[in-house]
């Protein structure tokens, strides 16, 4: 990704960055310095993805797909926990590749990072991808939006603030499929400091699935970044309703055995098992996660070009078991819509698992008026709301 010229920016206190800083070190940001807004520019639609409209040019691990937005990774190491010694003042959600040491790269819907602030601003350092779409939550309420421009970029995320503490938190809105992310530094503005603080939750939800899970044009036509709002999926309400940590692994026209394009390879048990969704080196270690539960809504793609038989319910089995294997305890809800064409699969899949901790869930879809016939914003609402409701009951949450 291009990397900004530096140059000192004389109002910022230390940035903590993964590596720390020295105490009263000026932060150093790049030639792009400007206030967070809603920075809307035109997404390509050659990027477009989804159950209907699959990427034009499909991105494949081993390869990023992005050219220039492209990082090659600096080591051959794991994947891991990207707080360090620094994940008391600055969490992490999603998964993050650790490898770069200039910051930690991220690209899954609803990815983010928060931090505990004394003062009244922050900025933030941000660098990948161009036209990612950024949601700002301060104290709990959304504040703003922007989208980043492809380079190394400074954004005042909060400003203006009363004197004290306050939590901001910043969300990917955009799925994996536009490309990835890079956090580079949170830095306090006038003499503020982070704050360490714990993790908002113990409790951990993981939800996996295709463009319905990711959030394709849940805002409205044509899909591209602006209308795609991680944010506002039923997975990430339902996970903010019962105040869980999630982890949403989605890729829009992507089935359990066979893509939307009808193609068996780049599954989801295949990109199940990586920290940035194209990238087959960055394999991601599950011990950083062990959720309590797991929904997994796979079946819309697989279907689209006629039932796919057995080799569904096969390949849904196999990962089941490869979930029980990596998380023993876990409570698994194989998931359909109302209107599904693989409700009838699905209870042949439950059945085949013959697990008590493997249960059928059927979410609410209302309507279709998203785009190219997906959820919208107030379907995803309904569905948060069966999903908070059955978790609730299995797990008393």
């Amino acid at each position: 990704m291009p990397q900004a010229s530096p140059r000192p920016l004389l109002s910022l206190a230390c940035g903590l960055t993964l590596a720390g800083c020295n105490a009263g070190s000026i932060g150093i940001g790049s030639g792009t310095d400007r206030m967070s807004g809603d920075h809307r520019r035109a997404a390509s639609d050659d990027r477009r993805a989804g159950d209907d409209h699959p990427p034009a040019d499909p991105i494949t691990p081993g390869d990023s797909g992005h050219g220039a937005d492209a990082r090659a990774p600096a080591d051959d190491s794991s994947p891991g926990d990207p707080g360090g010694p620094l994940s008391d003042q600055v969490h992490f959600i999603g998964r993050f590749d650790t490898r770069d040491s200039t910051g930690p790269r991220f690209a899954w819907t609803y990815s983010g990072f928060w931090t505990r602030l004394e003062g009244t601003a922050l900025d933030l350092t941000l660098a990948g991808s161009t036209n990612i779409r950024f949601r700002v939550v301060v104290d709990g309420s959304v504040t703003t939006t922007f989208k980043t421009d492809g380079t190394t970029e400074l954004i005042h995320v909060a400003a203006g603030l009363a004197n004290g503490l306050h939590d901001v938190e910043v969300y990917r809105d955009s799925e994996a499929s536009w490309g990835d992310s890079q956090f580079i530094a949170f830095a306090p503005v006038g003499g503020g400091t982070l704050v360490t603080s714990a993790p908002k939750s113990s409790r951990r939800l993981q939800v996996v699935g295709d463009s319905i899970t990711a959030g394709y044009g849940n805002e409205g036509c044509p899909f591209s970044t602006d209308t795609q709002n991680g944010y506002l999926t039923y997975g990430a309400r339902a996970a903010r309703t019962l105040a869980v940590e999630p982890h949403i692994i989605a890729w829009s026209g992507i089935g359990m055995y066979r893509n939307y394009d009808g193609a068996t390879t780049n599954t989801m048990p295949d990109r199940y098992e990586l920290a940035l969704a194209y990238d087959a080196t960055a394999t991601w270690d599950h011990a950083q996660f062990v959720p309590d539960a797991i929904v997994v809504n796979l079946g819309t793609n697989d279907f689209a070009k006629g039932d796919p038989g057995q080799n569904y319910i096969d390949a849904y089995v196999r990962f089941l078991d490869h979930l029980r294997q990596l998380f023993p305890n876990v409570l698994v809800l194989a998931t359909d819509m109302t209107g599904s064409d693989f409700s009838a699969r699905l209870d042949q899949v439950v059945a085949a698992a013959a697990n008590p901790k493997v249960k059928k869930l059927t979410l609410t879809v209302p309507a279709r008026n998203g785009c190219d016939g997906h959820p919208d914003l107030a379907a995803d609402a309904r569905m948060a709301d069966d999903l908070v409701a059955r978790l609730q009951l299995e797990l008393g949450w």
